[in-house]
């Protein structure tokens, strides 16, 4: 004969182990829990309190770099980014805007280059680049200057002596010789003069957008290769290069493989037009393996040097080598 309780005595049992179970589990979980709260409280003490370099925690800036000299073993900057039908190119939206001066007069504007191999034998080779100046239509005394010539104020073709000249809008040499940067200023129709490039890739900004634009002027190879840089004593190049704006609030560097990439341009048109004060009138940097913040605006300086600059944007905790 069946046992009526026999049923109902084994479920008694089955939910007594799983209540058992359960008990033994959620104690497991609390602590467990508790111990990976606890860790995850002592890391962020840690990390609050470690040192910082260049605004970020010490073991987050070194992660950067292991990371960078992981991607640099890789890819070595050789890879090229994707390129697209020119059809699919769009206005690139409006990102960043520190160290522009959307006033300033284009026609004042040159491009300051120091660090090159012998400069004075250039046509364009002044005593100190760093006193050129730089015109604004939001200064009273800066009225707007005639119409650019061939090239107006500092002429391709002739070699400017900064100390005989009146005209205000050249640079006047300093007292000392220890306080000057010779180098050459170079107009807009001096980069006009180099090869021409245009590509249609997509711009990257670290924010998370992107969009693909037309970019173009001339490759920065080409450019080394015109206004090439004093070479180290075993032959090689300078290792970095340096980029300013005109009042030196904004600057981004590069190691010298990064500007040799055939996708890095010293750019001037966008979608077929000439560069908006917005993004950086009368030249910007343009480079798809970087991100936005690596590509500087309104350039008014180059520098190359042995010395790693640090950039705008790292000394406000972000990395310097921003590879894609």
């Amino acid at each position: 004969m069946t046992n009526p309780y026999s049923d109902s005595q084994s479920q008694a049992d089955l939910n007594e182990e799983l209540r058992r179970s359960m008990a033994r589990k959620t104690r497991r979980s609390f602590l467990i829990g508790g111990a990976a709260t606890a860790a995850t409280i002592a890391a962020y003490e840690w990390l609050s309190h470690a040192k910082q370099i260049d605004m970020l925690e010490s073991p987050l800036r070194r992660a950067e770099q292991f990371n960078a000299a992981v991607s640099r073993a890789l890819f070595r900057e050789k890879p090229l980014a994707p390129t697209y039908p020119i059809g699919r190119s769009t206005e690139l939206r409006l990102n960043g805007i520190i160290g522009l001066d959307p006033h300033m007069i284009l026609d004042s504007w040159r491009l300051q280059v120091v660090g090159l191999a012998h400069p004075e034998k250039y046509k364009q080779y002044i005593e100190d680049v760093d006193l050129w100046d730089y015109r604004s239509t939001d200064s009273p005394q800066d009225a707007p200057l005639p119409p650019e010539q061939p090239d107006s104020k500092l002429k391709p073709g002739t070699r400017v002596d900064v100390d005989q000249t009146n005209d205000q809008s050249i640079p006047k040499a300093p007292s000392s010789d220890t306080t000057r940067t010779p180098g050459i200023v170079l107009s807009l129709q001096d980069l006009r003069t180099l090869p021409f490039t245009e590509q249609v890739t997509q711009f990257k900004c670290v924010e998370g957008w992107s969009q693909i634009t037309s970019f173009a002027g001339a490759c920065f190879a080409d450019f080394l290769k015109a206004y090439p840089p004093q070479l180290n004593p075993d032959g090689t190049l300078p290792a970095y290069v340096n980029m300013e704006t005109a009042d030196g609030a904004y600057s981004a560097s590069h190691d010298i493989a990064t500007l040799l990439h055939p996708q890095t341009l010293l750019c001037y048109q966008m979608n077929g037009k000439p560069l908006n004060s917005d993004h950086g009138a009368p030249l910007r940097l343009a480079m798809p393996i970087k991100y936005g913040y690596k590509q500087i605006k309104q350039i008014a300086k180059i520098t190359y040097t042995n010395q790693r600059p640090v950039d705008f944007w790292e000394t406000q905790g972000y990395d310097w080598y921003a590879g894609l």
